[in-house]
């Protein structure tokens, strides 16, 4: 019998360090209406968003999001906490801050501190923001108890048509809404253009948040906005796959032979800039021995660094090394 090891990739773009990256500007919209308060029902929470991706070549990309925060106070009043993009960590902070009864909605930019204040109107019953006439199908899913909290599911498929050279395709969008709070606490999108979307709350807190978080801070410069406007934001491009380079045959120990193991390890690496591979540990094992030997042969590997926007960067991968015994 003989031994055959494969390799297949799950990669995970991490952010890269200490560069100085472009900017690009991020336009914040003027909101039409303010909605309506949700009074009584205070809260503080996390939210944690993922996307997964599989590539035309097999290559499956995992984007983790930074957290966003939210919290509402018992007067309605609301403030998220979020990072654009997204998918960076070094992005810009934003707070936005809602205050109902004002009709005030802020936008602040802690880095700079500066506070934008759009003045607003409350939402008037019937006057919804217009949208596209798409075609959806509604189905109410089982409920679910998600941090300790009855949530009531319901599935929408929207079909999207044929535009600008993309084909038409359906959008599955899963949400989960807590009545007692009546906030969203999980939202799971499946679409064929952009991948598999995930948010959910990964903390909440029942009870008053502190009052200080729905204020100005004092020494904020307070602009006040008409319409759209701009802030700046670091403009990244995707990082490319590490390639390999050279590697070493992960070895079968006798043990496994004999047992006929068979089967697939599934190894978490970090390859660094140099094109090592860096904290390499089982993710997903098959047998000590052979679970040993993959990241033994993994370790004496060697990559082409992932590159954005032409620089060397720091990726997190995975890895699967299949073991068959082949006769």
């Amino acid at each position: 019998m003989q031994a055959r090891v494969g390799l297949a990739w799950l990669l995970v773009p991490a952010a890269a360090w200490g560069q100085m990256e472009p900017t690009v500007p991020l336009r914040i919209r003027k909101p039409a209406s303010m909605p309506a308060a949700v009074n009584g029902m205070p809260y503080s929470g996390e939210w944690q968003s993922e996307r997964r991706e599989v590539r035309a070549d097999g290559t499956r990309i995992t984007e983790t999001g930074v957290p966003r925060k939210d919290y509402r106070d018992s007067q309605g009043r609301t403030r998220r906490e979020r990072t654009l993009p997204r998918d960076n960590k070094d992005g810009v902070r934003i707070v936005t801050i809602d205050d109902p009864a004002a009709g005030t909605e802020y936008v602040l930019e802690p880095g700079k501190k500066i506070a934008h204040r759009f003045m607003l109107e409350p939402a008037k019953a019937g006057q919804a923001a217009a949208a596209p006439e798409l075609s959806t199908k509604t189905e109410v899913l089982n409920p679910e108890v998600i941090r300790g909290m009855r949530a009531e599911g319901v599935r929408r498929t929207i079909a999207f048509p044929a535009v600008g050279g993309q084909a038409a395709r359906e959008v599955v969008v899963e949400t989960w809404t807590a009545a007692d709070l009546q906030i969203v606490l999980r939202e799971d999108t499946n679409d064929p253009l952009l991948g598999e979307i995930d948010t959910h709350v990964t903390e909440l807190r029942t009870g008053e948040p502190p009052p200080g978080l729905f204020q100005v801070p004092p020494d904020y410069q307070r602009v006040d906005e008409r319409g759209d406007f701009t802030i700046s934001t670091p403009l990244r491009s995707p990082a490319s796959a590490p390639e390999v380079i050279s590697r070493v045959a992960a070895k079968y120990t006798d043990e496994a032979r004999r047992a006929g193991v068979q089967g697939v390890v599934l190894l978490s690496a970090t390859i660094d800039r140099t094109g090592r591979a860096r904290e390499v540990q089982v993710e997903r094992g098959l047998d000590p021995g052979l679970d040993q030997e993959a990241i033994k042969a993994v370790q004496q590997w060697r990559f082409k660094p992932a590159e954005q926007d032409g620089h060397p960067v720091r990726v997190s991968v995975h890895v699967e090394v299949t073991f068959g015994l082949l006769n």
